[in-house]
This record gives C-alpha cells, sequence and structure tokens, in this order.
C-alpha cells in the first residue's frame, strides 16, 4: 500500500512566493502554502487554487498581510510566522512546531500499517471487516502522528465518548434508527474539524471537502491519525493554540459565527419520536 496521492509528490525542487503564498514545486505535483495568520496556515493541491469553497465565509483572510521568513536548509524549506515555525520536506512532508521548536503536529513518515493486517485476517472478516475496502487507498489521504497523550474532540456530536481517540468514523449524513451505540460510524452530522490537545497544547484541523471521508483516530494503528476522502482534493487548515478557545476562535474565523437566536425561541420544544399515540 502506497502512503497516498500526497506522497507521490517526489522531491522538493524549487518555490515560488507570492503574496502570502508559497508555492511548492515538486517533481510531480505543485502544493501551495498559504499563510492566512501567524497561527491559520491553509494547504491545498494547486490544481484546486481557484476553488470556491462552500465553508470559509471570510475571503478577506486570505488576502491579509502577515510576516513571515522563508530558509532553504539542506532540501528542507522552513517557513516561520510569530507563532509557528512550519517544516517542508520531499513528498509534501509537513511539520509544525512552536517557536521553541516542540512539536505541534506532524505528518507520518511510515507506511499505513493497520492493526488488523498484523492480525487473524479471517477472523476479522467474520466479524464484518470489509478489509479489502478499508484498507484501499482514497484519492486524498492524510497521515499524522499521534502521541500516547493526545486527545481528539473532533466531528461534531457523535456516539460514543467526548474523546473520539480509539475510533473510526465516516462523515457521510445517515439517519439511522438504530439504537445508537458508541461503535456508530456515521450520523447526522459531518463536520471535518479535528481539535486535538496534546497534554495542554491545543491545534485544530479543518480539512475542506465535501466528499464521504473517513477520520480515523488510532483505531487503525496507534501511531498515526488517519483522514482520507473518496474524492476532491488535499485541501486543509491548520490551525494554532495553544489554547482551546483560540482555536476555535480562529475556526469559526474562518467558517463564521452564529448568531444568538432571538429569545423567544428558548421556550419549550417537544419531540414525539418514538412515541405512539395512545390509540
Amino acid at each position: 500500500m502506497n502512503l497516498g496521492v500526497i506522497n507521490l509528490a517526489g522531491k522538493l525542487k524549487d518555490y515560488r512566493l507570492k503574496n502570502n503564498q508559497i508555492e511548492l514545486i515538486y517533481e510531480s505535483k505543485i502544493y501551495i502554502v498559504e499563510i492566512i495568520e501567524a497561527g491559520i496556515i491553509h494547504l491545498f493541491d494547486s490544481d484546486y487554487k481557484d476553488y470556491n469553497s462552500y465553508a470559509v465565509e471570510d475571503y478577506e483572510l486570505t488576502t491579509a498581510d502577515t510576516d513571515f521568513e522563508i530558509n532553504n536548509k539542506r532540501g528542507r524549506l522552513l517557513i516561520t510566522t510569530a507563532e509557528l515555525i512550519i517544516e517542508i520536506e520531499d513528498n509534501f512532508k509537513v511539520d509544525f512546531y512552536d517557536l521553541n521548536h516542540n512539536p505541534i503536529s506532524r505528518d507520518y513518515s511510515g507506511e499505513r500499517d493497520p492493526f488488523i493486517r498484523r492480525n487473524n485476517s479471517n477472523l476479522a472478516e467474520e466479524e464484518g471487516h470489509k478489509l479489502q475496502e478499508e484498507l484501499k487507498d482514497k484519492p486524498v489521504e492524510v497521515l499524522k502522528e499521534i502521541t500516547a497523550a493526545e486527545k481528539f474532540y473532533a466531528l461534531g456530536d457523535r456516539t460514543g465518548h467526548l474523546n473520539n481517540r480509539g475510533y473510526r468514523y465516516q462523515l457521510w449524513n445517515t439517519d439511522d434508527p438504530s439504537p445508537h451505540v458508541e461503535s456508530f460510524e456515521v450520523l447526522y452530522k459531518s463536520i471535518p474539524f479535528v481539535l486535538g490537545l496534546k497534554d495542554d497544547y491545543a491545534y485544530g484541523l479543518f480539512f475542506d471537502n465535501s466528499f464521504r471521508s473517513y477520520f480515523d483516530f488510532g483505531k487503525e494503528n496507534n501511531d498515526y491519525f488517519y483522514y482520507a476522502a473518496e474524492g476532491g482534493s488535499l485541501n486543509y487548515y491548520f490551525i494554532n493554540g495553544p489554547s482551546a478557545k483560540k482555536v476555535i476562535e480562529s475556526y469559526t474565523k474562518l467558517t463564521g459565527r452564529t448568531p444568538l437566536p432571538q429569545k423567544w425561541t428558548l421556550g419549550n420544544q417537544q419531540s414525539r419520536w418514538s412515541y405512539d399515540s395512545r390509540e
């Protein structure tokens, strides 16, 4: 199994700077890193640079002036903002560090290695796992390293625990009347936003893709977090903390904030779903 379409980019040959965008020229692809703010970084495929997002509301952010420096060190590109150090290598491997060079979020450099592959595949098939389908490469894939204590709060309200670590989900709105047990992979909402918490340091990842998507928070392998989509392109935002409050403020600055409802809407609400009439 390969490492996903991102990792077919090849060696980093050169870069071009256009305002707040850095075009990364690889052997077989061009990717763009856009410095929206010191703590909001947009990464996307150049083939989709004219893509008009349905999710991002404040496009003026993408043209704001933000100070940053670029250095080329032994084949690695270092981008430094007022909050972050971003290291970019061959095959569009992107790592984010704080200014003391403590890792916040780093791309996983190994190959996908699902736990079920290392065990009895026949038993897994008997238990309902569609192994070939689950292991098939998707057009868009991102793998991120995860640490032992890292937590994930993501994707909107779901069944199961608030911390999504150790779970796998699909983003494909589904109204399933079955009992909502914690193993549900699909439900009503599809919000491709992840709030990661590493010790006391929070960060965010927002994947701007409307295709059927998959998020695996260490269930497949405890060494990495896995995101994939059935179509579209690589297009995501890294949002720096260090507080969860700052991450959410930056995320909602991008995607819009819900206005307060009128007072009269906050009265009694009832639902008769699943309750039969007396007759």
